[in-house]
């Protein structure tokens, strides 16, 4: 399974984030003004073997001038792939990986 966390700052309805295949096709996505509460979002989903471009979207960064956010994507709770947070407008974190449902 593919696990990510993301923890919004005080401003979280500007948080927002996709994740595409290799193909560009959107994945999973969360819209702009979903995330109504400044607190831990978790989604767990399984993905195919692929290569895959997670971005997260924020006007302003999810850390560090309006709160502590962070993001992390992991597999099976234990392997963390990818982790960040401080960023401008918007930040890409690219993977591969194996068949994550078998």
């Amino acid at each position: 399974m593919f696990e990510l966390e993301v923890m919004t700052d005080g401003w979280s309805s500007e948080t927002s984030w996709e994740l595409l295949n290799s193909d560009g096709e959107v994945i999973q996505s969360v819209e702009e003004g979903e995330l109504t509460d400044k607190f831990m979002h978790q989604y767990t989903f399984c993905l195919p073997a692929d290569c895959y471009d997670f971005t997260i979207f924020d006007g302003d960064g999810i850390c560090c001038r309006s709160g502590n956010g962070y993001y992390k994507g992991n597999i099976y709770g234990r392997s963390e792939i990818f982790d960040g947070g401080k960023f401008f407008d918007q930040e890409t974190k690219s993977f591969c990986g194996l068949d994550l449902c078998s």
